[in-house]
């Protein structure tokens, strides 16, 4: 499921650089403010974008530990009672 968010992620990623360089070139031939302001919010996705690609491991990382610690079994009864520990 995470391979699937991420690999659309990296769609929408390409999907906003090409399109703001459409809206870039239709703004300038145009001399239209408004595509203009279209081209910056598509900017303002493109960072957006590169700020969750580019935090993938850190984000990945707690899901993947989550995941080890459900299927490991507590090692003594009183973690078996109140669950396992976080990491710090």
């Amino acid at each position: 499921m995470l391979r699937r968010g991420f690999a659309l992620e990296y769609a929408t990623l390409v999907w906003n650089v090409a399109g703001i360089v459409v809206l870039g070139i239709a703004a300038i031939s145009a001399r239209s403010v408004a595509l203009a302001g279209f081209a910056l919010d598509s900017l303002i996705e493109i960072g957006a974008s590169t700020v969750l690609t580019c935090g993938r491991r850190q984000i990945l990382r707690p899901l993947r530990w989550a995941a080890r610690s459900r299927r490991t079994p507590p090692r003594n009864p009183a973690a078996r009672k109140f669950g396992p520990r976080h990491p710090a």
